[in-house]
This record gives structure tokens, sequence and C-alpha cells, in this order.
């Protein structure tokens, strides 16, 4: 048998969340930091979508401002770590000031699908298959190689009932 070559897209409706303001400690406001101070290049941190993680700073942070609430709550735990929960699937930026009020560092930050539960059972029901699960942009992306066109459709099944939308192009 042949191998057949697979690559869709599953869109995935997704609901935003109230901010709860009492969690998070932003500014939106940009005094004290002049372009020139802004740090050149933009790390990228992902957080799957309604879940967490701590991201450690080198320096002490006095203030920290998230673009888009919608996407991410940030909350400030010690001077020198962040908690930060993604909300909806999209991304955003966040600026950190230091205790002089300059810009000390711009992360972008990426809220992604949960995949882990997805990979773990598309290995389990179609073992052997070469089939590749990421999240881009809202969606999930499913490309590799597969031995049938049963097993595309059973793919393409498996991920959209986890996705919870439909099949685009």
């Amino acid at each position: 048998l042949g191998r057949l070559l697979i690559g869709f897209v599953l869109a995935m409706g997704s609901s935003t969340l109230m901010a709860d303001s009492r969690k998070v400690q932003t500014t939106s406001d940009m005094a004290g930091a002049s372009s020139s101070s802004l740090p050149a290049a933009q790390e990228t941190v992902a957080v799957a979508l309604n879940k967490s993680r701590v991201i450690k700073l080198k320096k002490p942070v006095s203030r920290v401002s998230v673009a888009n609430p919608g996407i991410a709550d940030i909350l400030v735990l010690t001077a020198r770590e962040l908690y930060v929960v993604g909300k909806s699937l999209g991304t955003t930026n966040v600026v950190i000031w230091d205790k002089r009020k300059r810009v000390q560092r711009i992360l972008g930050l990426q809220v992604t699908h949960d995949l882990s539960s997805l990979k773990e059972n598309m290995f389990y029901y179609l073992p052997g298959e070469d089939i590749r699960i990421e999240s881009a942009q809202g969606s999930i992306v499913l490309s590799g190689e597969v031995s049938s066109t049963q097993k595309m459709a059973a793919a393409m099944d498996l991920a959209t009932t986890y996705a919870g939308g439909s099949v685009e192009g």
C-alpha cells in the first residue's frame, strides 16, 4: 500500500473569558519609556489554553502590561516571577518595566491549544501513522503521511471532535 499525504486545518471556536481585575497587576500607559529604551529583540513565550506557567525574570520588575487581557492574565508573583494564564487562543505581548521605569523586556505571548491529549489519542488509535499535530493562529494543523484514506478520515474525525470545530481547506 502507498502512503497518502495529509494536510488540513481544523478551525476551533473559542470563548473569551472575562478578566479578573484582582489578579492582573498591569498598566496600559507607556509613561517613562521612550522608544530608544525598548529592547531590540522580542522573545516569544507559549502557554496552552486554560493552562498556566511561571516566567522567571533576571531583574526585578516594577510594572507589567499585557496588550490584550482577553488572551492572557498576568499576575506578578514576586519581583522576579510572573504567573501567566492562557484565556483564549491568540497572540499578544507583555511589556515589563524595571524599578527605574525603563522597559526591561517585551515578551510575545502565544496562547495555543493544549495538544497533549490529542497527540496521545492519535498515537493510541492510529499507531504507526506519521501524523504531526500543531496549533497555529487558533487552528489545529495536521500534516504528515497515513497509510489509507480510512486512517486519514479517522485522524480528521478525531481532531475535529477534539477541536469542536469544522475542517477547513
